[in-house]
């Protein structure tokens, strides 16, 4: 059972996750696929790109590297 963060759904995780879906999609990905090329569980990834988890740093970092942008890019294209 996952667990969820008390902050859960809060608007910058929504923006935070809909960027990355965002990306993910215009690349042609699935979350299959960005999850195996940023080391990261699948249901990790739908829970990010959902608002239901709080990213690490280096989770932020995994992701934009898998995706072909910058750390910045992504918090920009969140919004943030």
């Amino acid at each position: 059972m996952p667990t969820y963060s008390p902050d859960r759904q809060h608007p910058d995780l929504v923006a935070f996750g809909g960027a990355v879906r965002r990306l993910r999609t215009e690349r042609n990905m699935t979350q299959e696929q960005l999850a195996f090329a940023a080391d990261l569980d699948k249901g990790y990834l739908g829970r990010v790109e959902r608002g239901d988890s709080v990213v690490a740093l280096l989770v932020m970092a995994r992701v934009a590297r898998a995706l072909g942008v910058t750390v910045e890019q992504l918090m920009g294209s969140a919004g943030l």
